[in-house]
């Protein structure tokens, strides 16, 4: 079955990822809008600007992510009954462009 099928051109190929759709027609007003809220709130001293940032979440553990390394490390092959979790985040004061939180969040 499998040489009929490449014969008529269906052959195995990489799955794809989709396309990112075509900006929509609202993007422009929205960057408008926020940079708007920005310089507002830059110029207000009550106001406290800080950016949040959140990194994906990893197993804690001898895991291959994918990485290269020069040296002998190896990694475990599964990842079953792998409980722990950790997310990266941080919090930088936009003010005086301080890192003011770096931490993660583990759960169990």
């Amino acid at each position: 079955m499998a040489r009929i099928l490449n014969r008529m051109g269906y052959r195995l190929r990489k799955v794809l990822k989709a396309k990112p759709q075509k900006k929509v027609v609202e993007t422009d007003a929205i960057f408008k809008n926020i940079k708007e809220k920005a310089t507002e709130a830059k110029s207000d001293t009550s106001v406290k600007r800080l950016s949040i940032d959140c990194k994906a979440t990893v197993k804690i553990g001898e895991y291959s992510r994918g990485g290269k390394t020069r040296g002998d490390n190896q990694a475990v092959d599964h990842d079953m009954g792998c409980t722990e979790k950790y997310t990266p985040f941080g919090i930088l004061d936009e003010d005086y462009i301080r890192l003011f939180a770096r931490e993660a969040e583990q759960g169990f």
